[in-house]
Parts: structure tokens; sequence; C-alpha cells
């Protein structure tokens, strides 16, 4: 592209000197020069072509789908996960450790509407777990078993120990102190921590254990048959004894800060026994009680 600048150039300054010298000079008309022409076909050259919008959009666009449909699936799994491990709650409200359902707060009762269950127990009340067990002496159990029951140890720093004979069964009854919280609303947390506590201290020895429900079931209050109960956190659990008999367990819990008491129970048998009983936790309300020590 330099020739063609230059002839521009020279041109113009042949012009100039044209008009100087005030003459002019004859035009020369120069040989139309030859065309080549090739022999072979013609190649155009190549064209560098910008990619449009749309294929822009599916380069850029189909990785960041294929990452959203990846977080989605790894949500859904959670969502999955979470809701196998919380079997039994409704959404609506919270859950304790092992998916048992906590009811609303109840609401909460001034000290001069407050009354002791214990006072109750014969007009036919329940005490929720998510109410406050407000005893006017500190709650303890009032234990009624068969003939076939003995003492094996009683009192012993607040545990008592009883077998069955007739089934080689045993149940072993708890009672600690429980610190006062009056700021809380209710004793479901509190017994679902305590029967957590338990849990883990049947199985934390076998790796093969398992726990085959978690629930609440009720235990008389005053006396067998009263008509007014408690309502316990529990648990059922299967494992296997250091002396490698297969077991199932029983545990009932309830924590009771208002009334400064905890009370456990706890039946063991063999898992042949236990599989011939007729429904869960009927040894509890038929033979254990809650009163107050005024």
């Amino acid at each position: 592209m330099s020739e063609p600048t230059s002839s521009a150039a020279d041109a113009a300054d042949s012009a100039s000197h044209e008009s100087a010298s005030g003459e002019s000079a004859p035009t020369e008309i120069p040989d139309a020069p030859e065309l080549a022409v090739s022999e072979g076909p013609v190649t155009a050259p190549a064209v560098r072509r910008r990619l449009p919008g749309w294929a822009w959009a599916l380069i850029v666009g189909i990785p960041l789908l294929l990452l959203m449909a990846v977080g989605a699936l790894l949500v859904t799994i959670g969502l999955a996960v979470t809701t196998s491990q919380s079997t039994g709650c409704d959404g609506a409200t919270p859950c304790g450790e092992r998916g048992r359902s906590a009811p609303a707060p109840a609401a909460e009762k001034s000290p001069s509407e407050a009354t002791s269950p214990v006072d109750e127990f014969t007009t036919t009340s329940r005490v929720t777990l998510d109410g406050h067990a407000a005893f006017d002496g500190q709650p303890a159990w009032s234990i009624e078993l068969g003939p076939s029951w003995r003492v094996h140890s009683f009192d012993q720093q607040g545990i008592n120990v009883f077998r069955d004979e007739k089934t080689r069964c045993q149940l072993v009854t708890s009672q600690n102190l429980a610190l006062a919280d009056h700021g809380s609303t209710g004793d479901f947390w509190p017994s679902d921590d305590l029967l957590l506590d338990q849990i883990v201290d049947f199985t934390v020895d076998d790796a093969e254990s398992t726990i085959l429900d978690v629930s609440s079931t009720d235990i008389p209050i005053g006396a067998v048959g009263s008509g007014s109960t408690l309502e316990f956190a529990a648990a059922t659990i299967t494992r296997t004894s250091p002396a490698g008999v297969h077991e199932t367990v029983e545990i009932v819990a309830r924590s009771m800060p208002n009334s400064e008491s905890a009370l456990v129970a706890a039946l063991t048998c063999d898992t042949g026994v236990y599989d011939t009983f007729t429904s869960r936790y009927s040894v509890f309300s038929d033979s254990l009680a809650i009163t107050a020590n005024r």
C-alpha cells in the first residue's frame, strides 16, 4: 500500500511545479498492465466470524445450569436425610434429638393459678411434657411390683434395682436433683436431654445397638389407677450386653426443673422374653406412680 501513497505525493508535487512554471507538459498515458491469470482455482481468503449470541449463551449457560442442578440435588438429599431423622415431626413444631415432635409451648400460668398435679389427681388430669410439673414437694417414685419381683438393691444414691424371678427382667428406677429453671417454657427439652443421656449410657459399648422407638408414655400420679397421669419421654432400644446376651431395654425419663427432680426408669429383658409382651411400657404404667415428698 506504500506505492499508491508515493504516486499521490508525486502527482501533488508535479502539479505544484507546473503551476509555478506556467507551462503544461503533455500527459503520457501509461500502458495498461497485463492482468495475470491464474490457471488454478481461486481460493477466497479465510474470514474470521464471531460466534452468534445464542452460541455464547449455550457455552456459558449450560455449565451454570449443571451447577444449579447439582446444588438442588444436594439440597434435596439433605432435606430427605433430615426428614428421615425426624420421623414423627409435623413440620410445624421443632423436634427433639431423636425425632419426637416438640409440642407448642403451653401458656404460662401465674403462681396464683398454678396448682399441684398431685392435689388434682382425683379430678383426672394429665400433665404433658410441654407443661411444668409443679408439685408441692419433690416428686419421687412409688413402686408396686408383683410377687415374682425381688429387691436387688434399694435407695443406693437414689437408685433402686428389682429383678423378676419369672421373666429374669430387671427394673431400675432412679431419682436425681434437677436444677431449677423458672425461665423454661416446659419440661419437654430437659426431659429430651435426660432421655438422650440414658440412651447413650445403654448403647455406648455396643456399636450394633438400635433405637426401635422414641415417643412418650403416661405414668400415674399419686397411685396406679388414679386417673391422673404425668407424661414421660420414652424410648425402646436393642443391644448386646457385655455377656453377649441380646437385650431389649425400655426407658422413660422426665426432668422437672420447677420441682427440682429428675426421674428415670429402665426395664431390661432378654429380647426373646420381651417379644412376648403385648404392649410397650406397660410395666411402668402398671407398677409405677409419682408421689411428692412434702
